[in-house]
């Protein structure tokens, strides 16, 4: 790719843009599905947009860290950067700077229930729905347990359980993938604390945290929640144990 920016700490650099040619090259998870081009295109046309860049390595490090959060399936990402005319003396047709960067991975924690027709064929799906999941692998289950349901609506108990995953997912993606599998198994939000064929809910990450009006993570119910604390607690033991 080829663009014409302001880059460099020179005088003449700040004040003429010259030409500037990028490779990318990334590193996906099949899913089936076509990467979007133009998308990776348009990151790096909005990283030049913010020249005046100082250095090659800035415009390597804006374009790893914002590819590689475009998208869940991207786990590994070369960017080159090159600048053909180098205002220094010497014989040097051109500098170049080569970035590597791979999606750090973390452990997540997530809970699963249901108190609707087939618990444990819900909690197994869903379970197996997590594993599909791109660049995450489950480490560790929790046992499943039975409790009441909680809050006022009168319904049947809970089947629980919890998972450990080792994930490149940000908590952001990790919550919309989970959302999408409680769709795909029937789950309604009608009531308030209602009942629910597939419930699930991102408890904690080892070291991540959000909050905004959607996501909050850790999960602010943990602490009121026996069940979740006996099976993060499991979860955390056979982590020691590994």
């Amino acid at each position: 790719m080829g663009f014409q920016a302001l880059v460099g700490i020179l005088p003449a650099e700040r004040n003429v843009a010259q030409p500037v040619e990028v490779d990318l090259t990334v590193r996906v998870i099949d899913s089936g599905e076509i990467l979007d081009y133009r998308a990776l295109y348009d990151i790096v046309d909005g990283v030049f947009a913010e020249a005046p860049i100082d250095y090659l390595e800035e415009i390597c490090d804006r374009v790893a860290a914002r590819v590689l959060s475009s998208d869940p399936r991207v786990s590994w990402v070369r960017v080159a950067v090159r600048k053909p005319n180098v205002s220094l003396p010497g014989p040097l047709d051109y500098s170049e700077v080569v970035v590597k960067q791979r999606r750090a991975r973390d452990i997540a924690y997530v809970a699963l229930g249901s108190n609707l027709g087939d618990r444990a064929a819900y909690l197994a799906r869903g379970r197996a729905a997590i594993a599909g999941l791109p660049q995450t692998r489950i480490i560790a289950e929790s046992q499943i347990e039975e409790t009441l349901a909680i809050g006022p609506v009168d319904q049947p108990p809970f089947l629980n359980q919890m998972v450990s995953l080792r994930t490149a997912l940000t908590p952001r993606e990790l919550l919309d993938r989970l959302l999408a599998i409680e769709t795909g198994e029937g789950r309604t939000r009608d009531v308030h604390w209602g009942p629910r064929t597939l419930d699930l809910d991102i408890v904690s990450f080892d070291r991540q945290t959000a909050k905004d009006d959607s996501l909050v993570v850790p999960h602010p119910e943990l602490p009121n929640r026996e069940f979740w604390q006996r099976e993060l607690a499991q979860l955390q033991e056979a982590r020691r144990k590994r």
